[in-house]
């Protein structure tokens, strides 16, 4: 399973356009205290759903073909790191703080990642999520940069998913 889409920065070096290639994703928002730690899944017993490795790695891979055969279009930087997942749109600096105090390694927020994570887990398929930044995640968020940047990550999903399954790798 290979999961795309939109995420909001919570790493200061990130901007707009950047892609976040997953490695571990967190519920910011799940906390089942005093029985679990915040951000604990009860039913798994621990918080980090982790990617497959080899399809994430494989999937940096084709991010990074495409920023070398088209550098105008690619995104700026390409960075493999955690994401958190959330039941709401992150919009203020005060929200995003919390979102980063839950879960400090995060380099950005959305609000799917982990659900689907966390059912790849439980039926053991490997799963990958690939997030395109539309916006800072505070009161710099304008809708329509980020329904035009919404429409933009399908399309450099669209760009790596082909070079990644045209690499022989991915055929074997």
């Amino acid at each position: 399973m290979i999961f795309t889409g939109i995420a909001g920065a919570l790493d200061d070096d990130l901007v707009q356009g950047d892609l976040v290639v997953a490695r571990d994703l967190y519920h910011h928002d799940l906390d089942a205290s005093p029985f679990y730690a915040p951000t604990v899944v009860p039913l798994l017993g621990h918080a980090a759903l982790p990617t497959d490795a080899a399809l994430s790695a494989s999937l940096l891979a084709a991010a990074e073909r495409w920023r070398q055969d088209d550098p105008a279009a690619a995104p700026r930087r390409i960075v493999h790191a955690d994401v958190a997942t959330g039941d709401q749109v992150i919009g203020t600096r005060e929200a995003r703080d919390g979102v980063r105090r839950r879960v400090p390694t995060a380099a950005c927020v959305e609000m799917e990642g982990a659900a689907v994570a966390q059912v790849c887990q439980e039926f053991s398929l490997p799963f990958a999520c690939l997030r395109l930044i539309s916006d800072h995640a505070d009161e710099r968020l304008t809708p329509d940069e980020v329904f035009a940047l919404a429409r933009r990550s399908g399309t450099g999903a669209a760009e790596i998913l082909t070079r990644w399954l045209n690499a022989p790798a991915a055929r074997s």
